[in-house]
């Protein structure tokens, strides 16, 4: 990595970022851990805090618990997409392509496929990091081929090397540099470099980062 690009974006976050926000907490459970994932894709978060909210309720959790893969795939194998969508009160499709699915449906496809690995826990979730079966797998279903809904499922768990390279952290890296058009590759690698100059997890600085530009 060109030293000279991770300088430039340290010195950006020093001027830019607050470094006394926390890193983010995460989820004590894998299920909600990727209903998350799956929709906070293309929407705004507080739409994904009302939808995880929804589900906790109807499930009867009130609050994260550590409610399984399996245990949750029990409550909602038997309801259909629209029935789900009807509970969390969110009927948002996977993307605008051709024949997109609601992204409920996405959410019972990724649980399946954790199901499948025997991903129960978030303690399953970081030791998949290396599966790449796994995450192939997850990248087939519709809309979670570019990887940022699985990248997302890994930071929820709390896995500290993780960037989810979305539109905000793509913005704030190719500012930072001046570059444009930085690839996911790249600009992952960008962000991991300049956490460990600032004393950060690639984690923590991704979920600054994006408090940051939720801000502007």
């Amino acid at each position: 990595m060109d030293p000279e690009l991770v300088g430039k974006l340290v010195a950006y976050c020093k001027e830019k970022l607050d470094f006394t926000i926390p890193a983010p907490r995460g989820y004590d459970s894998a299920p909600i851990c990727a209903l998350d994932s799956v929709f906070s894709l293309g929407i705004k978060y507080v739409t994904v805090e009302r939808v995880v909210d929804r589900f906790l309720k109807y499930l009867g959790a009130g609050t994260d618990t550590t409610i399984t893969t399996s245990e949750v795939l029990d409550v909602i194998e038997p309801l259909s997409a629209e029935q789900l969508s009807e509970i969390v009160e969110n009927h948002n499709l996977t993307d605008t392509g051709k024949n997109p699915i609601l992204k409920t449906e996405a959410y019972k496809q990724f649980l399946g496929v954790m199901k499948e690995y025997d991903i129960e826990t978030v303690e399953d979730i970081a030791d998949a990091v290396n599966n790449e079966d796994f995450k192939d797998d997850i990248m087939a279903i519709r809309g979670q081929t570019n990887g940022t809904a699985l990248d997302y499922l890994f930071i929820l768990a709390r896995v500290d090397s993780y960037v989810k390279y979305d539109r905000h952290i793509q913005r704030f890296v190719q500012n930072g540099t001046g570059l444009s058009n930085v690839a996911k590759s790249k600009g992952v690698r960008l962000v991991r470099e300049t956490a460990k100059a600032l004393g950060l997890t690639p984690r923590h600085l991704d979920f600054i980062i994006w408090s940051w530009q939720m801000q502007q």
